[in-house]
């Protein structure tokens, strides 16, 4: 009952004819009467149609002047009218189980069989798996303000699947270390990563459970573990009578267009507006070019692979080609939602409907842990080798990859109001750009780890002797091998690439003038900060000239000086986080 309704709230005064404590203004006695007379005549009629006696007294009908009199007393009837009310409830809850029971038993198989999937699984489950389809909501509309995100498993074992595929890509590049092998892995993994991102941005924009379209997601992971699985070899991936050009290209057809077809409901059957302008912009800008391309790819592949039915056959040239249009579908998706607002050509796509950037900032988390564990898994399954020197370089190794990790995550920003997301839309192009660059470098610095790790196979009392500038292998538990050039170039590459990326990634949070200001800015942060800008050219420089001798290195000793550059860089970025972002709180 309303708090104002309540009889312990008024006090009637027989000496001053008015109601103590409470408005006593008659248009409010009017409306509680009426409301009194209205809820009587329903329960009335509510006690006829259930044979049931509700006792109530009848309703005189008194003029304004003599309401307040009675006031208090037709408080208390609506007491009396509430407890009625609720023995009703019970008694229509009653009546209305024993009909459904009674129900049950002459229902068709189809109604048993829901009410007992509905006792097991529960209401919450069953309404689920019950709805075949529903209309997509836009999740910023359909949550609330604050725009919470809960984690989807659905999610988590899509993931799993690029486990595999960033596993496939090492393989892959292992085999083929050089600028054309480089070309080839950076092509595909750009391909398999826009799948991850361009669902990403699905899922963080529109919001769907119904069995429709958890069997459309169930499509999608089948296409790319399916690319996944066409990823080989360089070498037999040239050979284009194998299939595996040809499965690969024809998998990201598909899972382009499975996508294609979720915006394509929306942007047919929503009643919003915006979400059907959205859905058509990118149906224009990100679908359609990469359709087209990764189906030109498929056609050219398909018919190299009917005209080369035997395995030996190597058209490199053909390879190339379906590389390229790979290459051209990403770039061209990735582009034109960025440059057509430069140009006027269209608005924004967030403009329209806004991402849920905790949504994305938590699942970019997760893919960098991805391309991490790609690390920590080559490193397990290298090969063990008996030696002591391998032992040790494996523990180096592995403790570089945590320093990385730890780097990257103490530097990333994961509050969505000051994330580079909500900042602004070039900021938050900027930073999407980077992190996939820098998920690519950190791909290939693992592939750099597993290859010195298995060249680790010397002693650590080794004795050595000069050769052209060189150390030569003497004996296994004697010497060293030298660490190979094309080794040392993408270790090196890959460890400076990733450093340089994610100094560029950490001001798209706050803008550039707002970071760099932490540094000329007296009143902000001590002077000492200055040094870590020279720490961190520091580490750049010592990274380029650790390529430039690698030559005269062995395993253990490149790992060594990786980690101990690692190390500083962690050390430096802990710093400037206690000094300019703590402080910056404080003050």
């Amino acid at each position: 009952m309303h708090p104002d309704y309540q009889s312990d709230r008024l006090e009637w005064s027989g000496e001053s004819n008015k109601f103590i404590g409470n408005d006593s203004q008659k248009s409010f006695c009017m409306k509680l009467r009426n409301d009194i007379v209205g809820i009587r005549l329903g329960l009335e009629n509510l006690s006829i149609a259930l044979n049931s006696d509700l006792e109530l007294s009848n309703i005189a009908s008194i003029g304004p002047q003599g309401i307040e009199p009675l006031l208090l007393e037709e408080i208390r009837a609506l007491e009396h009218i509430e407890g009625t009310l609720e023995r009703l409830t019970s008694k229509v809850s009653e009546t209305t189980r024993t009909a459904t029971e009674s129900k049950a038993d002459q229902a068709p198989e189809s109604n048993r069989a829901k009410t007992a999937l509905k006792a097991i699984i529960g209401p919450d489950l069953e309404e689920e798996l019950l709805v075949f389809y529903e209309e997509p909501k836009v999740r910023a509309f359909h949550e609330d303000s604050s725009m919470e995100h809960q984690i989807d498993w659905a999610d988590l074992f899509f993931d799993l699947t690029y486990v595999a595929a960033a596993q496939q890509l090492g393989h892959l590049l292992k085999e083929d270390v050089s600028w054309l092998g480089l070309f080839y892995f950076s092509t595909i993994f750009l391909c398999m990563s826009d799948a991850w991102r361009f669902k990403t941005y699905h899922d963080s924009t529109f919001y769907a459970k119904d069995l429709t379209h958890k069997m459309a997601d169930v499509l999608y992971v089948c296409s790319v573990a399916t690319s996944a699985l066409f990823i080989q070899p360089i070498e037999e991936m040239k050979r284009m009578g194998t299939g595996y050009a040809t499965g690969l290209s024809i998998s990201l057809a598909v899972n382009t267009t499975i996508l294609g077809f979720e915006k394509l409901e929306i942007y047919l059957l929503s009643k919003d507006q915006k979400a059907r302008e959205y859905c058509g912009l990118e149906l224009i800008t990100m679908v359609a070019p990469r359709l087209i391309m990764y189906a030109a790819a498929s056609t050219i592949s398909a018919i190299e692979l009917y005209k080369n039915n035997e395995h030996e056959t190597r058209t490199e040239n053909d390879f190339l080609y379906v590389t390229l249009l790979l290459l051209g579908g990403n770039l061209l998706g990735t582009l034109l939602p960025i440059i057509g607002p430069w140009l006027n050509a269209f608005p924004v796509l967030t403009s329209l409907i806004p991402w849920h950037y905790e949504h994305i900032a938590e699942r970019y988390g997760a893919w960098i842990m991805l391309m991490l564990g790609e690390s920590v898994l080559g490193l397990i399954l290298t090969p063990v080798q008996d030696n002591l020197v391998f032992y040790i370089s494996f523990i180096v190794a592995l403790l570089t990859v945590q320093l990385i990790q730890l780097n990257h995550f103490a530097s990333e920003e994961f509050e969505p109001s000051k994330h580079a997301l909500a900042r602004s839309t070039t900021g938050a192009n900027l930073w999407i750009e980077l992190m996939s660059l820098f998920s690519l470098s950190l791909v290939v610095f693992g592939v750099g780890l597993q290859l010195l790790l298995k060249n680790a196979v010397c002693d650590v009392n080794y004795s050595s002797q000069k050769m052209h500038g060189r150390r030569r292998l003497l004996s296994q538990h004697e010497g060293c091998a030298v660490v190979p050039r094309s080794s040392a170039l993408l270790l090196c590459g890959a460890f400076l690439a990733q450093y340089v990326l994610q100094q560029f990634i950490i001001p798209q949070h706050e803008g550039w003038h707002t970071y760099l200001g932490h540094f000329v800015d007296p009143e902000k942060v001590p002077c000492g900060l200055f040094l870590l800008i020279g720490v961190k050219l520091a580490t750049v420089f010592a990274t380029v000239i650790l390529d430039v001798f690698s030559g005269n290195m062995s395993s253990l000793e490149m790992l060594a000086s990786i980690a101990a550059i690692a190390t500083a860089q962690c050390l430096t970025q802990a710093v400037e986080n206690m000094f300019v972002h703590l402080g910056k709180k404080q003050k």
